[in-house]
């Protein structure tokens, strides 16, 4: 990875996210999408999702009892690389590629879970991207006709 290479981090929350990097505060507003240099974008990304799993974390534990077998799980999620993680990774980062990149250069323990799961996430999610962009060109189509274009004019 050379120092000057970049990539682009997104925020999928409703909230705006902040870390810092070298003393210095970096936020992604909610929604939005950024672009720095990867060894920066993957320290936000560790971050990002370190957030997101301990969001999940709270919600679940709340639902179970402090003795509950779950809440050990919860180290577990935090320490390791894993499906829930790689799917957040995913949705920050936005290709599979860079995630692989991204892991390679942070420190997990191990890879704890069912691999299939995050594969299964991934082809969902870009058959839906998919399924988008087929349809965007012929929607763009149809509104260049001169009768769509009268019946906009219309309403």
């Amino acid at each position: 990875m050379a120092e000057l290479d970049t990539c682009e981090i997104t925020n999928p929350l409703k909230t705006d996210f902040m870390a810092r990097f070298n003393g210095e505060a970096y936020t992604v507003h909610a929604g939005q999408s950024k672009t720095y240099p990867k060894y920066l974008v993957y320290h936000l990304a560790k971050h990002l999702s370190n957030q997101m799993l301990d969001k999940e974390a709270r919600e679940l534990t709340s639902k179970h009892e402090p003795n509950s077998p779950f809440v050990p799980q919860v180290g577990l999620l935090m320490n390791h690389d894993n499906p829930t993680r790689r799917k957040y990774l995913y949705d920050i980062l936005g290709s599979k590629a860079e995630v692989e990149n991204c892991l390679k250069q942070l420190t997990f323990k191990s890879f704890i879970g069912d691999m299939a799961e995050y594969d299964q996430y991934v082809e969902k999610v870009e058959a839906k991207k998919n399924a988008k962009e087929e349809a965007a060109p012929a929607e763009s189509a149809e509104d260049k006709t001169p009768r769509a274009s009268k019946a906009k004019k219309e309403e």
